[in-house]
């Protein structure tokens, strides 16, 4: 397991944008970057980045200020997942019904972490590494975090249902702060699902019993 770094408090993450003294706009687009980066390339060196970055900006930013900003988001990244692992760790429940497996099936392929009181505490909890990569969201790989909650299925409404959930699962962690997510019920979080991009989703959880209290009636998914 690779080491993770040590998790910042918001207040230090937020002090160390403002003493790289960059413009938002530029902020995000480097976030950009490197989110399609991670796609493309998978592994990818700094130096080589940043290559790139600054043939297609010239002048936008020097090496020094990229290198201040690949630390201060590896360490934002990690405060992002550890939102996760709280959000299903809180709502552990609602997701083991929607996963279409059972809790000796989860023990065994997707252990939980455990209850904490709040997103840091459960990351270190995890950087631990005890259930290795059987955990309900595997942080063990180099890359990527994986999802491994959810049983396989050949129905393409569950399937995509699925990566709505985990889709909305991550925009929530970006979005907001950890005393944020400590506070979102079950039913603020479907609640506030987009019908449009999130439409399978949401039929899923009504067929569930999932969605703020209104089921219809389905087919059982195998």
């Amino acid at each position: 397991m690779s080491k993770m770094p040590r998790i910042y408090a918001d207040s230090t993450i937020e002090r160390m944008y403002r003493k790289l003294a960059l413009p938002d706009e530029t902020i995000k687009l480097l976030f950009d970057y490197l989110s399609a980066m991670a796609n493309l390339y998978q592994l990818l060196t700094l130096k080589d980045a940043y290559k790139i970055i600054s043939e297609q900006n010239k002048g936008m930013i020097t090496e020094e200020q990229f290198i201040a900003f690949s630390e201060i988001a590896r360490h934002e990244e990690h405060e992002c997942i550890s939102r996760v692992l709280y959000f299903v760790e809180h709502h552990w429940n609602e997701l083991l019904k929607f996963s279409r497996r059972t809790e000796y099936q989860m023990n065994r392929w997707a252990a939980r972490y455990g209850y904490k009181n709040n997103p840091k505490e459960i990351m270190e909890d995890a950087k631990k590494g005890a259930n290795g990569r059987y955990a309900c969201v595997n942080i063990t790989n180099w890359s990527t975090i994986e999802f491994r909650m959810f049983r396989g299925t050949l129905k393409y409404n569950t399937l995509i249902a699925t990566l709505e959930l985990v889709d909305s699962i991550c925009d929530m962690a970006l979005t907001y702060t950890d005393s944020e997510v400590s506070k979102i019920s079950w039913t603020d979080f479907v609640s506030g699902l987009d019908e449009e991009t999130c439409s399978e989703l949401i039929t899923y959880l009504k067929e569930r019993q999932l969605y703020v209290n209104v089921p219809i009636d389905s087919k059982e998914d195998n």
